[in-house]
């Protein structure tokens, strides 16, 4: 199913983090259509792309869609919960199973796996 099928004219509130080898603005691009707000937090490791930098490049490519960086990951759920839009986390892989183990209130199973 799209997005549009499952959700029709809603739009979510994404929270993205990738690392810095993906193809950033592309990814930006597609989730356009599907988003009225981003937040980007911060995502660990050394492949990590800066939130600042993220957010330059989501400027570029989609220069109407609002963005917010947040200091953390928390921050932005926080953030998100509190918009009636569905929330998306989305972006790297790597940074979904971060925030699966901050969901499941296992922080320390991400960092195991991280090592």
């Amino acid at each position: 199913q799209t997005w549009h099928e499952t959700f029709g004219a809603k739009r979510a509130t994404l929270i993205l983090a990738v690392l810095a080898d993906k193809a950033i603005a592309e990814i930006c691009g597609a989730l356009e259509p599907i988003s009225d707000f981003v937040l980007l937090p911060p995502i660990r490791g050394e492949r990590a792309m800066a939130a600042s930098q993220l957010a330059k490049t989501l400027s570029d490519v989609t220069p109407k869609l609002e963005y917010s960086i947040t200091a953390s990951l928390g921050d932005a759920l926080a953030i998100a919960r509190a918009r009636p839009a569905p929330i998306l986390i989305t972006g790297s892989l790597h940074f979904a199973g971060e925030a699966l183990a901050f969901l499941q209130n296992r922080p320390a199973a991400f960092e195991e796996c991280d090592q």
